[in-house]
């Protein structure tokens, strides 16, 4: 037996007996202080780092308490001598460190030693490697529709090399390879850039590739992002010797528009044909005529044109034109429309789109307003559109014949011209041309693309990346089933209607009429029906049914619907909320038709246009249904449809239910799916995505907006399907093969996320809090992508209001300073002249922003910078920033325009909050604070970093004075709402006197919303601020778990796994612009709300605050007014490792904390009016301990400590403690006289 267990377990009843006796502490062996990690935290990649960009990070770890850092020394050598020796700094400081005298793309190595407070040494640790990236990119920027490749010979053996480095930078996605692999582990890179200020490239290592003799590299870009198609770079290769190969982008390289994939987008899937890939990217690749010479990308002029590429963007002339004046644009569209724009709107100017079939007007604003004008206007044929302004009438002519007038408001004519290009938008032009008075006073011929004429962007800087996307979690199938169901994207059938859901396509009856018969219908429709009939080339002739004009019928006789197209509008019974009935009588080549028992046209159509099958028709935004359709001859029914089902006999398209398969991965998740699969040859797999299912089991993807999809075609061999340019937010997917039965370990689902680590960790005794941390986590991450976006299945934008009310939880979560400074420097590339901040982030700087500028969402550009500095310690955030905040303050104040420090026009309001939907919040007072609290955070900022910031306090003050005189009601402020009241305490704007009643009516609006949230993006992270500094932490954890509607607790228990966008469940009332079961805006992976119940988790129930940048000082206190029996919380800061982890049950408390070294914390023990409080078995009450500084106690009757760094193991209880009794001590001077006897003999 072991019998130093058995005297443990003595003394441990001994202890029990007499409660809160002393007892004898442990001491730690004095280890030392050492240097535990070596970090860059100016990159996240030690290849390719900018040389003006290197910081140094280290931490410190030891088994002592206090540990404080005095001074460093680092040395940074290259591969030959030491380059930089800072010599001993007395310093603290241990992040952001830069070393000097850095050559560009060179190897360095580097390490530091460290000084403690006694004067003892660490010793130098290990040494780390960083490459500093080269000075620019040899190359130029040349463009191909998917794939570009270069063929290169080793000019040495391969055992020469010493490094070889490649450097590829696009404005969209790029997936480097070579010799046949992909390069590196990174995807969906470089990150996504202001593409015309700067672009950025991933450096790779291209040793494990390489082979001697030739070699190839390949790229294969994309157009899903603002002037894709592109890339430029190189490949440098460094031989032991000293020389250098580089092998960069020039018209040298091929280009070839044909690959495996054969449909791409970022948000509605991506198509794959295995049959297609071939081995482009190896040396032995032999090329067809598909490939070409690569040519120069950008804006290019030839014979007199100037030739526009999809998605080139937006561009403006340089010269405004005001007054009476004309404009002509001749131009050839090669694939979808030509958009022109003219004069002036808020976002947008007016835009008149030249396309196939007519003149698409788009009214000033957000172009919401859409007029159609028929004209002659086909593909790859040159067309002149002229628009005569007088006054504020605009007249449109195309070709000389008049299509359109309008008349616009006053200012709306008045402006620059500009040209703009989306995705599948390509056009050439040969002339614009403005006259006045007869005159022609500007002009362009396009003899080159003239940049003092357009706002043509000079190319844009190219810059390593500090970040990457990976794969950071793969998932399998925790479930399947089969499910027997119409596709809900192709027509279906309901309630004996036949549903033609947006976009589905065009269908035609098997069977084909001629002669003389009669069609007869009714339809429904939110826009456009469009009924087909007969033949013709390429189509045949199309009659719509449209709810414009009034109620309007659309001729459109056979051929391409360019010409010949009769509108009649104000026609009587067209009224397509409802079903109308049309018919369609054929006499050989004469067609009378009749719309709601009304003849409204007769026409003659040529020999045989009036033969052949009938069709039906869906394209964007129709929403048809149809009642049904039949066709009559002699009197007799020859063919009808009454769509009681879907019958595939009938129509050519139409696809009857089938078996197809549901796979749920358990968790939402932003991502794909990748195959790895066999098959027959040319059988194919096609994956839907979605976030949830249907009662039934089917799949609900309406979420995702884009109805995302993937359909694989397969090579007959092992196949992997993996996408390279598109992802979504899914949790299930639909899977259908034409060969039948799948087999689910085929799949798994790839988390996609910026290659970061998790550096706060959260559980508590409530299941139902960790479920909503877990929901949190997983939605942050799934926001992260190259950006801070709001969303992974629908917009995929970066809001900077949803990235302002998360930065401080994303701090704690994880180690986002990389990323967060690659957000923060395209914020600041998209600031106006005038200081204009932009809201979508990134964005095309010369084209408007989409989203309007609103200051509350702005205030992600101070936000940003200051939590960055408070996470890692680092002015850099700050010094990178202060000019462009000052310049965005300036501008905020120039809306001042009466001079009352008051500005409060606002945008979004509380975003999805409920008081704000029901009109309960005063938007102004949502941006007086907003405005506040962003000088503040500046002045803030400026004392950080030692700038003068007494004007700006100045300014303050006003502001704050004036916040009292408009929004301080003395109970509450504003309007007594959740939002307000939380949003005054939460930015300081609440007088210290008034402080507890304002806290105390926060309180009782939570008790009167039936402890529900009330608030929406701004008010949530306010609110919970504002009650977890008071300390209300019972009224918190209980709002955030109720299964009340309008909590995060009744997203659990509907099914989430990560946070929604709204506080209803898709598809339910609050959205009040959809129907119930449309739900198309209702995303389930939203992670704005969550901001604020992340940083209360730690803050406020953990209790770890940092209170200075890279917590170098942290207030700990534990949150036990929340009634939870333990709460486990780390955050694995910049300097090491912060911990506290409690119990309180039955009256005892206990906390083990760690304060990291070189850090120092103030300590509050959470049990008022304490009996007993004790420390590594020690008492403490009212005294100092072992590090420990007693303070005194604060206002609420707790005990306060400072303590340097090390482990704390507190007890603390505020029950009467029992006094011992003379048999309790005669007891334990048994026991111990027992141990000391015991040590004595061999036995022990």
């Amino acid at each position: 037996m072991n019998m130093k267990k058995v005297l443990c377990a003595l003394l441990s009843a001994a202890m029990l007996a007499t409660t809160m006796l002393s007892t004898v502490p442990a001491y730690a062996q004095d280890t030392g202080t050492r240097v535990s990690a070596t970090f860059l935290n100016s990159s996240r990649y030690e290849l390719g780092v900018a040389a003006d960009n290197v910081r140094l990070s280290w931490q410190l770890s030891s088994a002592d308490r206090g540990i404080q850092q005095q001074a460093y020394r680092v040395v940074v050598r290259d591969e030959q001598s030491d380059v930089w020796d800072s010599g001993w700094v007395e310093s603290a400081e241990q992040t952001g460190i830069t070393p000097e005298n850095l050559r560009l793309d060179t190897v360095y190595h580097w390490k530091v030693n460290v000084r403690d407070q006694d004067g003892r040494e660490t010793g130098f640790s290990e040494e780390r490697m960083f490459e500093t990236a080269p000075a620019q990119l040899e190359g130029m920027w040349i463009t191909s529709p998917r794939l570009l490749r270069k063929t290169f010979t080793l000019d040495q053996d391969l055992a020469n090399i010493a490094r070889a480095r490649s450097y590829f930078s696009s404005p969209s996605i790029l997936e480097t390879r070579m010799n046949g692999s992909k390069v590196g582990d990174l995807v969906f890179g470089p990150k996504k850039p202001v593409p015309d200020v700067e672009t950025y490239y991933n450096t790779f290592d291209l040793m494990p590739y390489l082979q001697n003799g030739e070699n190839t590299i390949g790229l294969m870009v994309s157009g899903i992002y603002p002037q894709g198609n592109r890339a430029i770079g190189m490949v440098k290769i460094t031989y032991k010797d000293g020389s250098t190969q580089v092998i960069s982008t020039d018209t040298t390289w091929r280009a070839c528009a044909n690959s495996e994939i054969t449909r791409e987008s970022i948000s509605a899937g991506e198509d794959v044909d295995a049959n297609l890939i071939t081995n482009w990217d190896t040396p032995s690749f032999i090329e067809d005529e598909t490939w070409s010479e690569a040519a120069p990308a950008g804006m290019q002029a030839s014979d007199g044109q100037l030739h526009v590429p999809a998605y080139a963007g937006t561009y403006y002339t340089r010269e405004s034109f005001s007054g009476d004046y004309s404009v002509e644009v001749t131009a050839t569209v090669l694939s979808n429309v030509c958009g022109f724009l003219f004069g002036s709107g808020s976002p947008n100017p007016p835009m008149w789109q030249i396309g196939p079939g007519g003149v698409r007007v788009h009214y000033p604003g957000n172009w919401d307003k859409i007029e159609i004008a028929p004209a002659d206007i086909q593909l790859n044929k040159p067309v002149t559109m002229r628009l005569d302004i007088v006054g504020n009438t605009v007249t449109a002519s195309i070709d000389g014949v008049k299509v359109h007038e309008t008349t616009l408001a006053d200012g709306q004519t008045s402006g620059p011209l500009g040209f703009r290009s989306m995705p599948d938008e390509i056009v050439d032009y040969d002339r614009i041309a403005v006259y006045q008075n007869g005159e022609v006073i500007w002009e362009d011929n396009f003899d080159t693309a003239d940049s003092t004429k357009w706002t043509f962007p000079e190319d844009p800087a190219v810059s390593p990346t500090i970040s990457g996307v990976k794969v950071i979690d793969e998932v399998k199938p925790v479930s399947m089933h089969e499910v027997d169901y119409s596709d809900l994207n192709s027509p279906y059938t309901a309630n004996g209607h036949l549903i033609m859901p947006t976009n589905c396509g065009t269908f035609t009856t098997k069977q084909s009429f001629s002669g003389n018969y009669t069609v007869e219908l009714a339809a429904k429709t939110d826009n456009v029906f469009g009924f087909l009939f007969g033949s013709g080339t390429p189509y045949p002739a199309m009659w719509q049914l449209a709810t414009s004009g009034n109620g309007s019928v659309r001729l459109h006789n056979p051929g391409d619907w360019s010409t010949g197209i009769r509108v009649l509008n104000d026609v009587p019974g067209v009224d397509l909320s409802d079903f109308v009935e049309m018919k369609i009588e054929v006499s050989d080549n004469h067609v009378t038709t009749y719309v709601a028992g009304q003849k409204v046209d007769e026409c003659d159509l040529p020999d045989g246009a009036t033969s052949g099958p009938l069709g039906i028709r869906e394209t964007i935004a129709e929403n048809c249904v149809v009642d049904y359709i039949r066709v009559t001859q002699g009197g007799e029914v020859v063919w009808e449809d009454n769509f009681d089902r879907i019958d595939a006999s009938k129509w050519n398209g139409f696809v009857e239910p089938s078996t197809k398969y549901v796979l749920d991965f358990g968790k939402n998740m932003q991502g794909y799916v990748r195959v790895n699969t066999t098959g027959a040859k040319d059988s194919q797999i096609q994956i839907k995505y979605s976030e949830l299912l249907n009662d039934d089991g089917t799949i609900f993807a309406n979420t995702t907006f884009h109805y995302p999809k993937c359909t694989y075609t397969l090579s007959g061999g092992n196949d992997t399907f993996e996408p390279r340019f598109f992802y979504t937010g899914f949790r299930y997917v639909e899977v259908s093969s034409t060969s039948g039965e799948i087999n689910p370990d085929d799949f798994t689902a790839c988390f996609l996320s910026d290659d970061l680590d998790q550096t706060g960790f959260f559980e508590s005794s409530n299941d139902r809090l960790n479920k909503v941390f877990d929901m949190y986590y997983r939605a942050q991450r799934s926001n992260m992508i190259g950006n801070y976006t709001d969303c992974p299945q629908r917009e995929k934008n970066g809001w900077t209001g949803d990235a302002s009310v998360t930065k401080e939880s994303t701090a704690l979560i994880l180690n986002d300073y990389t990323s967060a400074e690659a957000y923060m420097k395209t914020m600041y590339q998209v600031i106006t002249e005038e200081g204009k901040p932009g809201i979508i982030i990134p964005w095309v700087s010369t084209e408007n922003n989409p989203a309007e500028f609103d200051i509350p969402w702005a205030s992600a550009y101070f936000v940003f910078p200051y939590e960055t500095y408070m996470q890692t310690g680092d002015r850099y955030y700050i010094d990178i920033a202060y000019d462009a905040l000052v310049k965005v303050f300036d501008y905020y104040k120039s809306l001042d325009t009466d001079g009352d420090a008051i500005f409060t026009n606002n945008v979004y309001g509380d975003w999805l909050g409920y008081d704000n939907q029901e009109g309960k919040i005063d938007r102004g007072f949502l941006t007086a604070p907003y405005f506040y609290y962003c000088g503040a955070l500046l002045a803030e900022m400026a004392e950080i970093t030692g700038r003068d910031h007494a004007e700006l306090d100045s300014y303050l003050n006003k502001m704050y004075d004036a916040l009292q005189r408009v929004y301080n009601k003395e109970s509450y402020f504003s309007t007594n709402t959740q939002t307000a009241n939380g949003m005054a305490l939460d930015f300081g704007i609440v007088p210290p006197s008034q402080k507890e009643t304002i806290v105390q009516t926060l309180v009782n609006a939570v008790a009167a919303a039936d402890t529900t949230i009330k608030t929406g993006v701004l008010g949530t992270k306010s609110m919970y601020d504002a009650l977890s500094q008071a300390n209300e932490h019972k009224t918190l954890l209980d709002m955030t778990i109720t299964p009340k509607k309008c909590s995060f607790g009744y997203m659990i228990d509907n099914g989430a796994t990560t946070l929604w966008e709204y506080w209803d469940k898709a598809g339910e009332t609050f959205n009040s612009n959809l129907t119930p079961g449309n739900a198309v805006w209702d995303s389930q992976n939203h992670c704005m709300m969550g901001g604020g119940p992340a940083v209360w988790m730690f803050n406020g129930l953990g209790g770890i605050t940092a209170t200075s940048g890279g917590y170098r000082t942290i207030n700990y206190r534990a949150g036990v007014e929340s009634e939870l029996t333990y709460v486990n919380s780390s955050i694995d800061t910049i300097i090491g490792t912060a911990v506290s982890n409690w119990t309180n049950a039955d009256g005892e408390f206990t906390w083990e904390i760690t304060v990291p070294a070189n850090a120092t914390a103030t300590i509050t023990i959470p049990i008022q009016n304490a009996t007993a409080i004790t420390e590594g078995g020690k008492d403490i009450l009212g005294k100092d301990g072992d590090g420990l500084t007693y303070v005194g106690l604060d206002e609420d009757g707790c005990s306060v400590y400072t303590a340097g760094s090390g482990s704390y193991q507190f007890t603390a209880t505020d029950k009467e403690i029992p006094t011992p009794s003379d048999t309790d001590k005669s007891i334990l001077n048994r026991v111990i006289k027992d141990a000391e006897e015991l040590q004595k003999t061999d036995e022990y």
